[in-house]
C-alpha cells in the first residue's frame, strides 16, 4: 500500500510538472471512477430492493436478483481494471514516452540547476532524462547529462526544434550549460578542439 501511495505522489508530481494547475483535472477523475466503482454495488442492491418491493411474483424477483447481480459484477470487472490508476498512468506515459528520434538535444548543466531545468522544461512541453557524468575539461562543473527530447503528449505540427527550444528554455532560467555544442548563454557554438574548423572561401 505504501509503495502504491509512493506511485500515485509521483505520478501527480509529473503531471503538476508539465500541466500546473490544470493536473488537478486528473485526480478528480480518478477519484469520480474509483467513487463509481464503489457505488455500483450498492447501487444493484437498492435497486433490487425497490424492484422486489413491486410484487412477489417470479418474474419480479428474478429481475430483482439479476439487477443485484448484474451491477455488482460490473462494478466488480471494473474494479479488476483500476480505472482510477489507469487514467493517471496513461497520462503519465504520455510525458515519458518519446515518439518522435529526431526531436531530441544533448544537455550538459551543473547538478545544483538539475530540478529547476527538468521544471522549466516541462512547463515548456519537453521532459529529459539525466545523468551525473565526467564533466568535459574546460567545463568542469557541467556534470549533469540531460537528454531532452519532445514527449508523446506535446507532439504536434510547427513547433521549433527541441535543441533551440530547449536552449531558449535554460537560457531563460540564466543558468550556465550547454545544448548541442552550443553555449546557453551565448547561444555560440563551442568548439572543443584547439580552433574552429575552417570555413571555405
Amino acid at each position: 500500500m505504501r509503495n502504491t501511495l509512493r506511485e500515485y505522489r509521483q505520478m501527480l508530481w509529473v503531471l503538476r510538472g508539465h500541466e500546473g494547475s490544470r493536473a488537478v483535472r486528473w485526480p478528480a477523475a480518478a477519484l469520480g471512477s474509483l467513487t463509481v466503482v464503489w457505488a455500483l454495488p450498492f447501487a444493484g442492491g437498492i435497486g433490487s430492493y425497490y424492484v422486489a418491493k413491486a410484487g412477489n411474483e417470479f418474474p419480479i424477483v428474478a429481475l430483482s436478483v439479476a439487477v443485484t447481480l448484474a451491477l455488482g459484477g460490473i462494478g466488480a470487472a471494473w474494479s479488476r481494471r483500476r480505472p482510477w490508476w489507469t487514467l493517471l498512468a496513461n497520462r503519465v506515459i504520455g510525458y515519458e514516452e518519446q515518439t518522435d528520434p529526431f526531436a531530441y538535444a544533448l544537455g550538459l548543466i551543473q547538478l545544483v540547476d538539475r530540478d529547476s531545468a527538468m521544471h522549466a522544461l516541462r512547463r515548456a512541453g519537453l521532459n529529459a532524462r539525466t545523468a551525473n557524468v565526467p564533466a568535459p575539461a574546460d567545463a568542469p562543473e557541467l556534470s549533469c547529462r540531460m537528454s531532452i527530447y519532445r514527449p508523446r503528449n506535446c507532439t504536434k505540427p510547427g513547433l521549433e526544434p527541441v535543441n533551440d527550444q530547449a536552449l531558449r528554455v535554460l537560457a531563460e532560467l540564466g543558468i550556465e550549460g550547454r545544448v548541442s555544442g552550443r553555449d546557453v548563454r551565448s547561444g555560440l557554438d563551442i568548439w572543443t578542439g584547439s580552433a574552429a574548423p575552417a570555413t571555405s572561401t
